[in-house]
Formats: structure tokens, C-alpha cells, sequence
């Protein structure tokens, strides 16, 4: 019987353990695969920190023990609980993303080369008037070595593999690694994290090292700049890599014994919102000049005067998404509401019934802004900026410096006040969205080749050195950027068809080229137009806003800075007179007309009292005939009827 049962279900039990085998496998390869394209988080959902005493991983995801040489890797030892792929689409780490809305226009970074008198505005988004870095033949390599002291990682600084093997610093990306994001940029609570350490390395090349320097987990010594050699270039990657680690300058990472426990583990002060020092190391300015005031002098901002921090309002998800605060952001980023987190949203609310129920203002405590006496087109035209923030305006625009631009932050010597790249503040624009707001502004200042097509900026480091030394000259400045020009002129002639383009300058505002007669001729040209961007701090109380207290006069009179102020175009090499753009025509508004308004303000005073004069005498001639309209009545009752 057995016998029978055995041999009459034989051929549909191995169906049947095949198509679990098969299920079972399938389930495995799916389970793996999503598990390798997204790793799992690992969370608390708490509002409670999660206590970061964590092991350290190298970039190949080995352990690190106490006493190793290994620097540890962010993407290996954080991305081990979050994940590295989804934070690296966040905003401070996505410039190299086409698919990423590049929103509204921000800081750009500058390029500057004292002996060319350069300053060229960059961004790897597309914002009108910026150039891509490659434009200015500044290779992903190039861009980390000029501005990786305040890149947190990412971006240019982790290029994919394929485009390291095709850069012609493929050498230099192996010796050095790539820029990782560094999570402790922000994150980290310790007061010994040193991001002034991370210009250093940078500077030395240290990439890969950057993490391990500046956390002071570790003392990193040697410099893998110094490894470099020609006969490198020839070597295949794995020979690269083999060589150069026998060289005396390669890094070596001395790591602090006592940061690590038995376990082998280390303890990371983490805070999940980042104290606003560590934003301020990035987002720091400074106002130069002789009108500027000291810092001491200077008032915070009135938010971190209330208490608040940047991350307050400027907060990101996972994805690190960053807020930036200006209004329709939502539009751009298509994530909820993030316009109830600008100036608006917090104080006046959002009339929209997506808003949530945070449409009637007063957010996290904010006074809610009445705006008494001041007309409705005022909040159409003008960003709440425009009024309350940045620097009082003046005659004449001021300068300031940045921790982007300026490498404010930085160990140094100083930063002296002429340091290129020249920035003016404050400037009021008309922006994109039709609203009038405060902004800085950078006037272009570079060598280019003009054609058909406009002018495309030259590669700093391929302008002769003859051109260089002619510059240092002694002689008007007029004089040596004509000599420049010809030099320039005679090498396109002799390159033929090589290089194409006349030779020009771009600075304060011109275009510079070789007139008819062999001189130095001058012309407007939009590749001369200013570059100019928002901003929003620091913030002032609302006494001290533009027009508190009814003083309309702040920026309606005849010689309001508002309207009548000049920004100056300024570049590092000093060509022709001065020149300046009104901000009546930065806004795009008729100086005539605001003139007249203006004056008008002048003798409203007068006006008030003509015409409360005028009222008076209305009112009593009003009065007179109502009284006699009342006698006339009065004699008209006391007359007998029937009596004519």
C-alpha cells in the first residue's frame, strides 16, 4: 500500500518542491536586490537623540581598530543606518543633478585670479547669468581644489567612476579619493570638531582623509599632493594605488586611543538639528569698507535674538531637501507647504486652504504684522526682505564679504578689504517673481573670445604669461589691458583657426576690445550685465524697518537711498571712470516719476495744513448756511396760515 502512495504522488510532490524552490529563490533575489538599491533605515522615531557609539568603516567597509591607518568613510560608517543615496539628493550635496529644479537664483561661487583681474560668477545650476564652471575650463577636480574648504561633500567633489576615469586628473582622484559627504559638518556637537582644519586638507589634498582631520578623531600627517609624479600617469589604478602607499608623504591617520572603547566603538555627539555654528561656517558675511561698522558693533539677527536657530525654519527630511525660505517655494520643491515657512507664512499666514491650520500667522510665536497705515501695494511689490533686513541703505552700495566667496572662517592671516572677489550690498532688484527685494551683487570681470554667439570666458591658466607680466606693469590700467588684448590678438593670428574669438575684457560693467584705430574701445554688452542674488538676513526688529513709524520718507524723497542710491560696479582691475547703476533702474521703475512722488512728500506737511485750513473754512460756511437753512425754517413755522 505504501508502495502505491509512494509511486502515485512521486511526480507532483517534486512539482510541488520545485515551485517552492523556485518561489523561495525569488522571494531571496528580491529581498536582496531591493535590499542593495535601498538599505534599511534604521530609526527611533523618537524625538529622544539616538546615542551614536558606533564602529568605524573604511571605504571598503572594514572595521577599523584602534591604532589602524585607515581613514574611516562617512558613506561606509553612517550609511550603515542611513541612507547615503537618498541624503546625497539633498540640496547642499546635488549641484551636479540636471534633474534637480534649480529654484530660485542663490550665492554663486566666484572664481577670482588677481593676476588676470578675474572674478567670474559659477554654479553647476542653470542660473541666468552664472557660467558653468567647464565654460571656465575648471574640471570637477579644479572646482574642489578652488572651493572644497566649504563643499560638505558630494557633488563635484564625488564624481561618478567612469567620469574619474576620463578626467584628465584621474591620477589625483585615485591617490586622494573623493570629497565624501561629511555628516559631522553639520551634525556634530563637539566643540573640537575644527572645520577650519578642512581648508587645510583640502589644500593638501587629503580627500579621503577629510572626515577623520576635522572630526578630531584623529591627527591625519603627510600630504598626498606630494605623491604626485609623471610617471603615474602611465600606471594602471591598481598600480596607482599600490605605489603610491609606499610613499613617505602619503597620509597617515593617528588615531586619539582613548575616543575608542573596548568594543572597539567610538562616541559621536550628534545633535539631529544643526547648531547654527555650523551653518554660520558656510553662511557667514562680513561688511568691509569705510562706512562698515566693526564687528562688535554689529546686532544679530532678531529670530536668534528670540531664540530660534537656522534649522528653525530652514529644516529638511531625510532626503536633506533644505527649506530655503523665499516664497513659492512649494511650486519648485512640490513637497507640502513650504511657503508657511517665509517671512509671510510665519507672520501673515497663507491663503490657501492646502496651508494646513497654520493660515492665520502667528507661527512658533511670531507677532502677527498689522502694517497700520501702510498701503496693501507695498506687501504686492515688496518682499518683507526689502524692508527688514541687511544693512541700512546708503548713497553709495557697500561692500561685503562671504564665507563662500571670501573663504571667511579659514585660517589666515586676515582678509583684506580689497580681496576679490568686490561684492555690493544691499541692491534693490526687481526679481523673477515681479517683487522688489534685497540683494548683493558681483560684477563680472574676466578675458574672453567674443563671436556670433557671445563670449565665452578663457581658462585662467591658459592666458599667456606674457599677458600676466604686462598686467604687473606700472602704467595706466587702460594702457596694460590694451597691450593684454594685442598679445592675445597676435596669438589667436598666429593659432589660425585654433582659436577662434576676438580677444576681450569684461569688467565694471563694459566690454573691452581693440577699436578701429588700434585703441582701447569701450561698450555695454550683456556678458558685462552684474550678477546678482537674495538675501534675507540679518534680520531687524520692526522699529527699525524701512517706514516704521510712518516715516514714508525713508524711501520716498528726493534723494532716497532706496530709490536713488548707486551701486557701484566695481572689478579688480580699475578701467575708465567709475561706473554705477541707480536703483530706480535695478528695479525697473521711472526715476522721474519717483522723483515727483518724492518731492510731493516734501510739502505734504504744507498740503496737510492748506487743507485742513481748507476743511475749516468748508465746515464753517457749512455750519453758517445751516443755521440760516434753520431760521429760514423757524420763520416759516411762526407764520398763521392763510397769512401771505
Amino acid at each position: 500500500m505504501s508502495g502505491r502512495v509512494t509511486g502515485g504522488s512521486s511526480a507532483p510532490g517534486w512539482r510541488l518542491r520545485l515551485t517552492a524552490l523556485a518561489v523561495g529563490v525569488l522571494l531571496l533575489a528580491v529581498a536582496f536586490g531591493v535590499g542593495a538599491v535601498v538599505p534599511t533605515e534604521i530609526r527611533t522615531d523618537s524625538k529622544s537623540p539616538y546615542v551614536h557609539r558606533i564602529e568605524l568603516y573604511d571605504e571598503d567597509g572594514n572595521t577599523i581598530l584602534a591604532g589602524e591607518d585607515k581613514p574611516f568613510s562617512t558613506r561606509k560608517t553612517c550609511g550603515k543606518c542611513h541612507d547615503y543615496a537618498r541624503i546625497s539628493e539633498g540640496w547642499h550635496f546635488n549641484a551636479f543633478d540636471a534633474k534637480v529644479p534649480p529654484g530660485r537664483i542663490g550665492q554663486p561661487w566666484v572664481l577670482t585670479d588677481p593676476a588676470t583681474g578675474t572674478q567670474l560668477p559659477l554654479s553647476y545650476r542653470p542660473w541666468p547669468g552664472t557660467y558653468r564652471p567647464a565654460a571656465a575650463g575648471m574640471t570637477p577636480w579644479r572646482f574642489v581644489k578652488s572651493f572644497g574648504r566649504h563643499i560638505p561633500g558630494g557633488g563635484p567633489g564625488a564624481p561618478a567612476a567612469g567620469e574619474i576615469e576620463k578626467s584628465p586628473e584621474r591620477v589625483q582622484w585615485t591617490i586622494s579619493g573623493g570629497l565624501e559627504i561629511d555628516c559631522m559638518s553639520c551634525h556634530s556637537a563637539e566643540a573640537g570638531h575644527d572645520q577650519a582644519e578642512r581648508s587645510m586638507q583640502v589644500a593638501a589634498e587629503n580627500l579621503r582623509w577629510i572626515p577623520s582631520a576635522v572630526s578630531g578623531l584623529a591627527i591625519v600627517r603627510g600630504k598626498a599632493a606630494e605623491v604626485m609624479s609623471p610617471d603615474l600617469e602611465s600606471q594602471p589604478k591598481e598600480m596607482v594605488s599600490d605605489t603610491v602607499r609606499r610613499h613617505p608623504s602619503y597620509p597617515k591617520v593617528i588615531y586619539n586611543a582613548w575616543r575608542f572603547d573596548k568594543d572597539n566603538r567610538v562616541l559621536f555627539n550628534i545633535t539631529r538639528k544643526a547648531p547654527a555654528e555650523r551653518c554660520y561656517f558656510c553662511h557667514s558675511t562680513r561688511p568691509v569698507g569705510p562706512q562698515a561698522p566693526q564687528a562688535w558693533q554689529l546686532d544679530t539677527d532678531v529670530h536668534m535674538a528670540a531664540g530660534l536657530t537656522c534649522t528653525t525654519c530652514h529644516r529638511n527630511g531625510l532626503d536633506h531637501g533644505m527649506t530655503r525660505g523665499y516664497e513659492g517655494e512649494k511650486v519648485v520643491a512640490g513637497q507640502g507647504a513650504l511657503s508657511d515657512l517665509s517671512c509671510r507664512g510665519c507672520h501673515l499666514g497663507q491663503n490657501s486652504a492646502s496651508a494646513g491650520p497654520m493660515t492665520a500667522g502667528g507661527r512658533l510665536g511670531a507677532p502677527v504684522a498689522k502694517h497700520v497705515g501702510l498701503p496693501t501695494v507695498h506687501l504686492e511689490k515688496l518682499t518683507c526682505t526689502a524692508c527688514h533686513s541687511g544693512p541700512w541703505p546708503l548713497q553709495r552700495s557697500q561692500r561685503v564679504q562671504t564665507a563662500q566667496t571670501h573663504g571667511l572662517g579659514t585660517v589666515s592671516g586676515g582678509h583684506a578689504e580689497d580681496e576679490p572677489p568686490l561684492i555690493a550690498e544691499p541692491a534693490f532688484v526687481r526679481q523673477a517673481d515681479g517683487k522688489i527685494g534685497l540683494h548683493r551683487m558681483v560684477w563680472p570681470a574676466f578675458w574672453g573670445r567674443m563671436d556670433a554667439q557671445g563670449v565665452t570666458p578663457m581658462d585662467t591658466k591658459s592666458i599667456p604669461q606674457a599677458v600676466k607680466e604686462t598686467l604687473k606693469a606700472k602704467e595706466p590700467a587702460e594702457a596694460r589691458v590694451a597691450k593684454a588684448i594685442e598679445i592675445l590678438a597676435r596669438q589667436r593670428d598666429e593659432a589660425g583657426q585654433a582659436i577662434p574669438g576676438e580677444p576681450v575684457y569684461v569688467s565694471g560693467g563694459k566690454l573691452y576690445r581693440r577699436g578701429a584705430d588700434g585703441a582701447l574701445a569701450a561698450s555695454d554688452h550683456p556678458a558685462a550685465k552684474p550678477y546678482s542674488w537674495p538675501f534675507a538676513h540679518e534680520v531687524r526688529p520692526a522699529k527699525y524697518s524701512l517706514g516704521a513709524n510712518s516715516q514714508c520718507t525713508d524711501c520716498h524723497s528726493v534723494d532716497s537711498p532706496v530709490f536713488f542710491g548707486q551701486v557701484t560696479a566695481e572689478s579688480p582691475l580699475k578701467l575708465g571712470a567709475e561706473q554705477s547703476r541707480p536703483m530706480c533702474e535695478l528695479m525697473g521703475v521711472d526715476e522721474g516719476y519717483h522723483k515727483l512722488f518724492g518731492w510731493s512728500f516734501t510739502v505734504r506737511p504744507l498740503l496737510k495744513v492748506v487743507c485742513s485750513i481748507s476743511a475749516l473754512v468748508v465746515a464753517v460756511v457749512l455750519v453758517l448756511y445751516g443755521f440760516q437753512g434753520l431760521a429760514a425754517c423757524l420763520r416759516a413755522a411762526r407764520r398763521k396760515p392763510g397769512r401771505a
